[in-house]
């Protein structure tokens, strides 16, 4: 007897379908043009500082034996713990040759040439991976060849091969916060504990994944999102003594963060923000460089207050998480092509979904799609490949989706509210 394609109760959908083709489409067509343009299209994916691979891990782990604030980082204190544990793999006497000033916010390349350094990267990088292999699978239900497939077109999405590329945490920050969904909702008391521990985690190495609390928060989990709260405050706080200089080292960490964002409120080098997707729009224009950031800083404000309110009135899980995401990748003008991986989770969401396909779901998917798309440079004859035109295409499109589910939310909400008024009426 055959098995029903279709879960009980659910309706035909090809969302699974259309993402499989779709990123695999782009990751053949990216690959031919790499190989037709000799490697040089690879400069289209990277970012643009070619010596300095994975030196985000190398710069952090150095900066943690330090006084990291002082010197300009941006990492939670809890991050910055976690790389002086692996610092301790690295001799202080290597540590005096290479590193005459541990003020600097960033090191020389050299390291990379010596063991002693690779050691604790190579043990990061095989925790983390297989740490993120678990997690996708846990989070994206199908058959076997299925979630393979999504696990390995995750693992080669153009910003995981960016973060890989860098040395960027956002990795295992990405792997934490899966974990939390694939077990948020489990009837096992120890499974959701840990899921909340998980996220606790996330939130402490970064804390932009507290916005994944509006899930449990909506849902009036407030036990839930207060077990989540706690433990990043378990985790930040005694970090904040021990990598900095106690409370006005924390006071340093934000005042860099905002002084990061001021200072990079006008580059357009890298990935777009809400307000540098304005910015780029006008910068042909006559407008002064104060004006544009002050027209950037209030449509990022506009979008997000619009995207929140999104998020809080979504009625389906994928969309409120898509959202979510959004708001990570666009409300920060300092957030890079990195903070794209969380885009895997509402994809994995989207694939499951038994909905009936819908102009809005397709259209979703597809600008999901693009987030994590190796989209391949148009640029095969000059060879003068930039990340210019991959970071528009991403930037536009997350804004796009943004307004696309936040209206589609508000409808929904109103759609509803007047089919409840009408229902009541009825009954009168």
């Amino acid at each position: 007897m055959k098995k029903p394609l279709l879960r009980p109760g659910s309706e035909k959908t090809f969302h699974k379908q259309l993402y499989l083709f779709l990123m695999t489409v782009f990751a053949v067509s990216f690959f031919l043009v790499l190989i037709l343009s000799g490697g040089y299209s690879m400069r289209g994916l990277l970012a643009a500082d070619r010596n300095n691979s994975f030196m985000d891990f190398f710069n952090k782990l150095i900066l943690s034996g330090g006084d990291p604030y002082a010197a300009g980082s941006l990492s939670a204190p809890f991050a910055l713990l976690f790389y002086r544990g692996l610092l301790a793999f690295v001799p202080q006497s290597l540590l005096d040759k290479l590193v005459p000033s541990p003020s600097s916010s960033a090191f020389s390349p050299s390291v990379k040439i010596y063991q002693q350094f690779y050691f604790p990267f190579i043990l990061y990088a095989v925790v983390t991976l297989t740490l993120l292999f678990f997690a996708l699978r846990a989070i994206k239900k199908g058959s076997p060849v299925e979630r393979f497939a999504y696990i390995f077109l995750t693992f080669l999405s153009a910003p995981m091969l960016f973060a890989f590329e860098r040395g960027c945490d956002v990795v295992l920050t990405l792997a934490l916060t899966a974990l939390f969904f694939a077990g948020k909702n489990s009837e096992s008391k120890i499974v959701k504990n840990l899921a909340m521990v998980s996220l606790g985690f996330a939130c402490a190495f970064s804390f932009y994944p507290l916005l994944f609390l509006l899930p449990l928060l909506k849902k009036k989990r407030f036990w839930d999102a207060a077990k989540v709260f706690l433990v990043c405050l378990v985790l930040t706080a005694p970090a904040v003594f021990v990598v900095g200089s106690g409370i006005e080292g924390f006071g340093l960490y934000f005042s860099n963060v905002i002084n990061s964002w001021r200072e990079n409120s006008l580059s357009l080098l890298g990935h777009l923000s809400f307000s540098k997707s304005l910015v780029a729009l006008l910068s042909g224009t006559s407008l002064s460089a104060q004006s544009l950031a002050t027209a950037g800083d209030v449509f990022a404000a506009v979008i997000g207050v619009v995207v929140l309110f999104g998020a809080v009135t979504a009625k389906k899980e994928w969309q409120q998480t898509a959202l979510i995401c959004v708001l990570i990748a666009g409300i920060s003008p300092i957030a890079d092509t990195c903070s794209l991986v969380f885009f895997a989770i509402p994809a994995a969401m989207l694939m499951d979904c038994d909905e009936k396909c819908s102009v809005v779901s397709c259209i979703s998917l597809g600008l999901v799609t693009l987030t994590q798309a190796l989209i391949p440079s148009p640029d095969v004859a000059s060879r003068s490949y930039t990340r210019l035109f991959i970071t528009r295409v991403t930037g536009y499109g997350i804004l796009v989706l943004a307004v696309l589910l936040a209206v589609s939310s508000v409808i929904s909400l109103f759609r509803d509210r007047g089919e409840k008024t009408a229902s009541g009426k009825a009954e009168l």
